[in-house]
């Protein structure tokens, strides 16, 4: 198999399971946010960067430089995973779509 898609599904099985864990950690567990990923690190006039913001840019980071010759895939993926956040975070509390 390619490298460059071995990459990809291993940067995405780890990012997939963190964003499990901590959906199920903060619905039914604790029923409560993780304040360290809603804390602002970045501030530009307006726009607000927390900890889920630097979260994505690192692992769209990883991912274009690990297998750059699957950008437009990679694109797409991103977009498919926002459309999918922005219909659950209607049933779920401490999930946002910006």
């Amino acid at each position: 198999m390619n490298y460059q898609l071995q990459f990809i599904i291993l940067i995405n099985t780890i990012v997939v399971l963190f964003w499990l864990g901590t959906v199920v950690y903060r619905e039914f567990l604790v029923h409560h946010d993780i304040a360290f990923l809603r804390n602002n690190y970045f501030v530009m006039r307006s726009y607000k960067c927390n900890g889920w913001c630097i979260g994505h840019f690192l692992h769209y980071m990883c991912l274009g430089f690990l297998a750059p010759d699957y950008w437009k895939f990679l694109v797409l993926q991103g977009f498919v995973f926002e459309l999918f956040e922005m219909c659950i975070e209607k049933k779920l509390n401490y999930v946002d779509s910006k």
